[in-house]
């Protein structure tokens, strides 16, 4: 009944380790006086119990700070762009907009005024109106401005080109 009770209510939110710190050693001494008449008390469960949440909050932590970590280590040895990922764009977003992560909102977009002047004077554009290639490369621009803005806090309503 004990066992059920806890896997059902998650260990009665850690009472009933303090219940096993007093229950096991009974449950062991009775049935170690079941099997062998004269066994002494058994205080390994003790120990155990005394490590067991030492043990728990370890594994926590560990998992914990695997988890919060693992993005800003996969990222910073460059394994991941996650700027990249996060933006949607075909390439790290300050690269394609040519600023400094720091840049303020006026810097940024000035920069994405000036790459989309660059872009619509490019071959791409001019050889085919509005051609794939022309609107991946706006569309890239676009993303960009608007992962930089977020990072600023700023919005993107009402900047200049599509």
């Amino acid at each position: 009944l004990h066992g059920c009770l806890a896997a059902i209510t998650g260990n009665f939110l850690g009472v009933g380790w303090l219940l096993d710190l007093f229950c096991i050693p009974y449950y062991t001494s009775s049935f170690n006086r079941t099997a062998a008449p004269g066994a002494p008390r058994d205080r390994s469960c003790g120990r155990l119990l005394c490590y067991l949440p030492l043990v728990a909050c370890v594994a926590t932590c560990t998992l914990f700070t695997v988890v919060l970590g693992l993005p800003s280590v996969v990222h910073s040895t460059g394994l991941m762009d996650l700027e990249q990922r996060m933006a949607g764009t075909g390439g790290n977003p300050y690269v394609i907009l040519g600023i400094d992560r720091e840049a303020d909102s006026e810097e940024i977009q000035k920069a994405y005024d000036a790459q989309l002047r660059e872009v619509e004077s490019s071959q791409d554009c001019k050889a085919e109106k509005n051609g794939k290639a022309c609107r991946r490369k706006k569309k890239d621009l676009k993303k960009a401005l608007d992962f930089a803005m977020k990072k600023q806090g700023k919005s993107t309503t009402g900047t200049t080109g599509t």
